[in-house]
């Protein structure tokens, strides 16, 4: 008949993500294993008449929680949990008080609601273990909800009439020790109390292997999560490591060529600066040069009774004796 798994969601809210979820579980469970509002419905058949079917047969209902779901509100302004006909109210209150689990699934960045937030019929849900599923890490993050599913303890396989035996032995059994307090004789009397403690031990024992395998499993989960963030700030301080060293090879490459740049441009001037004193020195030495005064371009002053010879070796000492330069008869430098 109906699925173990129900879906409840409110369309507005958290449609897309409520489909992801039911798609991922139907392949974990079979398909005939979850419901959503959607799926497996004939055409003609009273969606309320289902929905409540289903409800009733379900073990484990996920109430889709996304960024709108507490503040949504109808055509009249009217915040729609506080219909008492809204069907995701109903639904989620029925299980609550069906004792049905109730896991609420967070999705789209929402937080569980507080009680105060929530109408009376609702405020339980506040008290029940949430779980986040986010984009990048919805695979991880399903899976462990569908451990946490599988672990919870199943209930008589006998549909709704199995519930119903099983609430009439116990009323049964609750009759026979409230007699057995007040003393009146039954058969089975000495047996009736260590059956009834071992039942309890049983299902105490399960209760908490149950509990042992789901606090094993979220610590796992919370390792692998802490594990995986450790690794993601690794890479991340790799890369900046990374981008801060080709940062400084550029400006260290940069700084390089701005230094050789500065060095040739010294050079260059040092060059031309060289080349200036050259051509200074080489235009004061023609100056110089030009300023000597030549002896034997001049006309020598012959005192009478001088011959040409005589007046020129004259001329030559008295030049050398001044400090001017000299030339002998032949025109060089002495």
């Amino acid at each position: 008949m109906a699925g173990r798994i129900f879906v409840n969601y409110r369309r507005d809210d958290s449609a897309s993500q409520a489909l992801n979820v039911a798609l991922y579980l139907e392949v974990t469970f079979g398909k005939r294993n979850v419901f959503l509002d959607i799926d497996r419905m004939r055409a003609g058949q009273s969606f309320p008449v289902v929905l409540e079917e289903r409800l009733a047969a379900c073990e484990v209902m996920l109430a889709i929680i996304g960024p709108h779901w507490l503040t949504l509100r109808d055509d009249q302004g009217q915040r729609r949990l506080d219909d008492p006909d809204d069907w995701v109210r109903l639904e989620i209150a029925t299980a609550l008080a069906s004792g049905t689990v109730v896991i609420p699934v967070l999705v789209g960045g929402a937080t569980l609601p507080r009680k105060v937030e929530l109408p009376p019929a609702l405020q339980a849900l506040s008290d029940q273990q949430a779980v986040t599923l986010t984009t990048t890490g919805f695979r991880n993050e399903m899976a462990g909800l569908a451990r946490d599913i599988r672990a919870l303890p199943r209930p008589l396989p006998w549909g709704r009439l199995g519930s119903i035996l099983a609430a009439g032995l116990a009323l049964v059994l609750i009759g026979w020790v409230v007699l057995i307090q007040i003393g009146v004789p039954l058969p089975g009397r000495a047996l009736l109390g260590p059956m009834h403690v071992e039942i309890e031990a049983k299902q105490a024992e399960e209760r908490r292997s149950a509990e042992a395998r789901l606090a094993a499993e979220r610590k796992a989960r919370a390792d692998a999560e802490a594990r995986a963030k450790e690794l993601a700030n690794e890479a991340e301080k790799a890369r900046r490591d990374e981008e801060a060293a080709r940062k400084r090879a550029e400006n260290e490459a940069r700084l390089k060529d701005a230094a050789e740049a500065e060095a040739r441009r010294k050079a260059d001037e040092a060059d031309k600066a060289r080349a200036a004193a050259a051509k200074s020195k080489r235009e004061a030495d023609e100056r110089a040069a030009a300023d000597v005064p030549r002896v034997e371009e001049q006309p020598v002053p012959k005192i009478e009774g001088e011959t040409d010879e005589t007046a020129l070796q004259r001329a030559h000492a008295e030049a050398v004796r001044k400090g001017e330069w000299g030339f002998d008869r032949s025109g060089q430098d002495q």
